[in-house]
C-alpha cells in the first residue's frame, strides 16, 4: 500500500498540475480501506515534507464528504 501511497504523492505534484492547467489549486483528498484514512493536504494534516497522514478508520469516518 505504501508503494501506492507514494506514488500518487508524487503524480499529485502542483507544478506538474500548473503546467497542466495554470493556476490549479490542489485541494485536500483522503483514499481509505478496511483499516485506515490516508489523508493528503489536509490543512488540519499538514506535514512538513508533504507527506499524508495515517488515520485509524472508525465509525466517525464518513466517506461521502
Amino acid at each position: 500500500m505504501n508503494n501506492i501511497l507514494n506514488r500518487i504523492k508524487k503524480d499529485v505534484n502542483i507544478e506538474l498540475l500548473n503546467g497542466l492547467w495554470p493556476g490549479f489549486k490542489r485541494a485536500a483528498f483522503a483514499l481509505y480501506d478496511d483499516k485506515h484514512v490516508y489523508v493528503f493536504y489536509h490543512p488540519l494534516f499538514l506535514k512538513d515534507d508533504n507527506e499524508y497522514t495515517v488515520l485509524k478508520r472508525d465509525d466517525q469516518f464518513k466517506a461521502d464528504t
